[in-house]
């Protein structure tokens, strides 16, 4: 393929996607309808180093050994973006998820790297429009997307406006990492008002990518899900390991 395209969605749940009533992520099921979308995907880790230094390796978590980002690990396995990189492909790395960084080797094979912490999907995807439109022939590129696991915080307008006014309310949060935040339903609004609203966004990259190269090979994936949907405190429990994972193209 002239064009292959990464689309990484840190703490996208599969678990609450199928539990909602509503189809939330309408624009997504019906790109990937041609394709491949699997029941049974199961993370790596729980929680996003760990897992991610696993699809970027295909090394299981107890073989890359990538477990703490302050203890100087680093990837140091091929991976998947060398590996493209040496086929003839521009490897491009756009990305807000704060754990992925050359701090960690997470530019390892890439040709160029925006490292963007925190910022939205519509930064994300409009970088992603640059760099189509910048360079030609073939190009792999990976967009790391935090919308949701941010989804907690302070939405964008149109996303606020669908959460009623008790979504708002603040709680405590236990500084310590040792237990869960469990099962809470606020969270979860805004967690489904905003996939609907990252939805629109990606809507328009499809759009774009079917524009590029008609026969461009697309995969959607996460690295694990949320505590809040969680009603026991088991790290690996399938409401946080359970991930989409979608594949479309040849």
């Amino acid at each position: 393929p002239k064009l292959i395209v990464h689309i990484f969605v840190d703490a996208l749940s599969k678990v609450l996607i199928d539990s909602c009533k509503d189809d939330l992520m309408p624009a997504t099921k019906s790109f990937f309808s041609d394709g491949v979308s699997f029941d049974n995907a199961y993370s790596q880790a729980d929680w996003t180093l760990a897992s991610m230094s696993g699809v970027f390796t295909g090394k299981y978590t107890k073989d890359h050994l990538i477990y703490h980002p302050r203890r100087g690990d680093r990837i140091k396995d091929i991976t998947l973006a060398e590996v493209l990189n040496r086929e003839g492909y521009l490897t491009s790395s756009i990305s807000a998820v704060p754990k992925l960084t050359p701090l960690n080797g997470f530019d390892k094979g890439f040709s160029r790297c925006v490292v963007a912490p925190f910022k939205d999907a519509n930064y994300i995807i409009n970088e992603a429009f640059e760099q189509l439109d910048a360079f030609g022939g073939k190009q792999y590129l990976f967009l790391g997307l935090f919308d949701v696991h941010e989804s907690y915080r302070l939405q964008s307008v149109s996303s606020q406006v669908k959460n009623a006014l008790s979504d708002f309310n603040y709680k405590a949060v236990k500084s310590s990492k040792k237990l869960s935040v469990l099962y809470d339903h606020e969270r979860m609004a805004m967690y489904a008002n905003t996939l609907t609203h990252l939805d629109d966004r990606l809507k328009i990259l499809y759009a774009k990518i079917n524009e590029y190269d008609r026969d461009a090979v697309v995969v959607l994936h996460s690295d694990h899900g949320v505590d809040f949907i969680t009603k026991n405190t088991q790290r690996l429990s399938k409401e946080r390991e359970k991930v989409p994972l979608m594949i479309k193209g040849g």
